[in-house]
């Protein structure tokens, strides 16, 4: 790809830095129409319409919050990816612009955990069982890997990469061997969108669950 070794590259840079040519990564955009405006509706539907009681109405705002950053984290790093796989070439290795992408994809995986967290707080189900493999048990296992690299560095300090999250041409990795296809990522992101679709209008949501029981 450049003058320099892919072994360099692959050292310092990220794993597999000089094989990663391609990424298939679904937009959501078009399913969630109103996800620009998730935190405003929630806001005027809760003065105007109706509003869910303490604590209730802090997790649920608190969730809308993480899931909109989430969401808008997810295309950046989507956007940002695309870029960087458009314009490296011989002469530019293109650096600036994957760790630009990678940034972007930490704070969806962050966001996104802070959202589960939420989530699990507010409902009686949990998003997933811990140590279940699921796609969106090792998304969160990738957000902690990268809030808490000092700790992880420790942990293994002979095996580390250069970075706690790092791309190729199908998946977002992790260390100790965890990954999760793009289009994985996106499901588990889409679920959680689903769900901030409902939460943002308090009244409309105790109606649908009125006429469901």
């Amino acid at each position: 790809m450049t003058g320099w070794s892919p072994e360099l590259l692959n050292e310092h840079v990220a794993p597999g830095f000089d094989q990663f040519t391609a990424a298939d990564m679904p937009d959501l955009r078009p399913e969630f129409p109103e996800s620009q405006h998730w935190l405003a509706d929630y806001f005027l539907n809760s003065v105007l319409r109706g509003r869910f009681d303490d604590p209730q109405r802090q997790l649920v705002l608190g969730f809308l919050r993480r899931t909109q950053h989430a969401f808008d984290a997810y295309h950046s790093a989507r956007e940002l990816t695309e870029a960087f796989l458009a314009t490296r070439s011989e002469k530019d290795s293109g650096v600036y612009g994957y760790y630009a992408a990678v940034s972007e994809w930490e704070w969806f995986a962050v966001d996104y955990s802070m959202a589960v967290e939420l989530h699990n707080r507010l409902f009686e189900r949990r998003v997933f069982e811990k140590g279940d493999r699921s796609a969106e048990s090792r998304l969160y296992t990738i957000a902690n890997n990268v809030k808490h690299i000092a700790h992880s560095l420790d942990v293994h300090p002979d095996g580390f990469p250069a970075v706690p999250l790092w791309l190729n041409n199908w998946s977002l990795h992790s260390y100790a061997g965890v990954s999760i296809t793009y289009g994985h990522a996106a499901a588990a992101l889409r679920d959680m969108a689903r769900l901030a679709d409902r939460l943002r209008d308090p009244a409309a949501l105790r109606e649908a669950q009125g006429d469901a029981g």
